[in-house]
Formats: structure tokens, C-alpha cells, sequence
């Protein structure tokens, strides 16, 4: 890939992640309202979907099949876990990717004389 594509990329994704950082720190003390498994969250396309993402953030009470939580206990928890994605990391260099891929082969470089 071009090196000015990759660093237009760079500079694109570190724009989005600010831009979602002072998302995820707006008050959210204006949110009413309560979630189920018969009334999803908005990017939630199923009830199994919903379920599992309440057992994996451990949020919600789940009466018989229905989950159900507030808003406010979803956006939060939500936010809390996107922000520990790890971050991209920086491009490493031609060469220091060959070194990787012959290191993880179990090759061992050698010198021509």
C-alpha cells in the first residue's frame, strides 16, 4: 500500500477516535427509558443479540426470556467497555516485518559473502 495512503489512514482513524472519545464523555443525564428484548437498542438486530450482549457487559435482569435494562445502564456500559479497544498501532517497516514473518516461520537469517 501506498506509504501516503497509510498515513491519510493514520491520520483519518486518530480523527474518528476523538471524535467518539468526546462522545463517549458527553453527559448522558438527559436519558430516559429502558430496553428489552422486545424494544432493542438502536445497532441491536435480534433478541439473542441483545441477550448475549446483557450477559457480556453484566448488565440487565432477565425475567423468564425477556432481558430487560435501563438506557442509562446500557450507554454506559456500552462506553465503558469501547473504551478499552486497543489502539492501532503504528506501521512497522518492510524490513521489520520480514524479520517477524522469518522469526515466526522458524527460519533464522543468514548473510551471503
Amino acid at each position: 500500500m501506498n506509504p501516503r495512503r497509510i498515513a491519510h489512514l493514520l491520520r483519518e482513524r486518530a480523527r474518528i477516535d476523538e471524535a467518539l472519545a468526546a462522545e463517549y464523555e458527553r453527559d448522558d443525564t438527559e436519558i430516559d427509558g429502558e430496553y428489552s428484548s422486545t424494544s432493542l437498542p438502536p445497532g441491536i438486530t435480534s433478541r439473542e443479540h441483545f441477550a448475549t450482549e446483557c450477559r457480556r457487559l453484566g448488565v440487565g435482569t432477565k425475567h423468564g426470556r425477556i432481558w430487560t435494562v435501563t438506557a442509562r445502564e446500557w450507554l454506559q456500559a456500552r462506553n465503558a467497555k469501547k473504551r478499552h479497544l486497543r489502539a492501532v498501532p503504528a506501521p512497522e517497516s518492510a524490513v521489520t516485518m520480514a524479520d517477524a514473518d522469518i522469526d515466526a516461520a522458524g527460519a533464522r537469517a543468514t548473510r551471503r559473502r
